[in-house]
């Protein structure tokens, strides 16, 4: 038999030892040289072993089948990937029915930040936890980060959140900063910055920027909060999204920004709120659209435009608008 009917066999073999009988379930070796150990269903290829199971993929040098359990073992240069993720691991446990892949010591990315801890549990592509593990947007080497978390206690929930628990912020390999608890966005539309924005112009001067998220799948708090320091005009909100829902038929969102908390010198106080709310029922559909605004921060928005400094005698400006349909009543 030549080489490429040996790996033929080889394959056929180890399908048939796993039980992959269904189509998209294989295991194949990457060289032509594979040791098979019949009595522990184990398999050892020096230049890499691939394996694929519905939407999964592993490849790693040695791969192992756990007696009398639809698991698997794989260890030894570990890549996993499922779906759009990607973990790289000094060895995985995979639960072929759950797909829960239980890691140690891996790395991966999500949502531009890289991760990575001694003990991760991963339910892709929901949630992932992680223990003695790290966060950062600057590198996937733990040890070449500009500045990095590192934290006890690590849920990452893919286009949603972070939560860290018991976190140091590092600045190279300084400590600066502790948090018990650190919550914060990867949503792609935040106001919510994942780290500190630091910056400056001609309006508010220097200033930085720092938010988190809160209430996931609360159903009256979910949302995400951005505060702003500025040199020149104090402490405000750059930006609060709150969404609720009342019921199926019956959901809103609150919105604040640019609104002053502790303002600064002789600047006076400004706010942008606006109130959304919409109920939709088989008699009933109304779209409530309520605005509140000081009039300070339209002014500025018009100095910007035109140069006129000249401001109004009004404090603010209301105004709202509401479409309905009662034609079922």
């Amino acid at each position: 038999m030549n080489r490429k009917g040996k790996i033929k066999l080889l394959i056929f073999l180890i399908i048939s030892i796993l039980a992959f009988g269904e189509k998209g379930q294989y295991i194949e070796a990457v060289s032509g040289f594979v040791q098979i150990d019949f009595e522990k269903e184990e398999f050892f290829a020096e230049d890499g072993l691939k394996l694929k199971y519905d939407d999964i993929k592993i490849q790693a040098n040695r791969i192992k089948k756990e007696k009398d359990k639809n698991e698997l073992k794989a260890y030894d240069k570990v890549i996993f990937k499922q779906g759009d993720n990607k973990v790289e691991a000094e060895s995985i446990d995979v639960n072929l029915d759950t797909k829960v892949a239980k890691i140690t010591n891996g790395k991966s990315f999500t949502d531009d930040v890289y991760y990575g801890g001694r003990e991760i549990v991963a339910k892709f592509p929901d949630e992932v936890e992680a223990t003695d593990s790290y966060f950062t947007t600057c590198s996937n080497e733990r040890e070449k980060t500009h500045y990095r978390f590192e934290t006890k206690k690590l849920k990452i929930y893919p286009g949603d959140k972070i939560i860290a628990y018991n976190t140091f912020l590092y600045i190279k390999k300084y400590p600066v900063m502790w948090f018990p608890i650190y919550i914060t966005s990867l949503k792609k539309k935040t106001k919510a910055p994942l780290f500190p924005k630091i910056g400056s112009d001609e309006k508010y001067g220097k200033y930085i920027i720092w938010g988190l998220d809160y209430g996931r799948d609360a159903k009256y708090l979910n949302g995400s909060i951005a505060l702003k320091w500025s040199e020149k005009k104090g402490l405000l909100i750059n930006s609060l999204e709150n969404s609720y829902e009342i019921n199926e038929k019956s959901n809103g969102k609150l919105i604040l920004r640019d609104t002053f908390l502790i303002p600064k010198g002789d600047y006076e106080k400004q706010w942008k709120f606006q109130w959304t709310h919409k109920h939709k029922s088989e008699k009933i559909n109304l779209d409530l659209d309520y605005k509140n605004e000081s009039t300070n921060t339209i002014n500025e928005l018009e100095a910007d435009e035109t140069g006129d400094k000249e401001t109004s005698k009004e404090k603010k400006l209301v105004r709202a608008k509401i479409k309905s349909d009662f034609k079922k009543l």
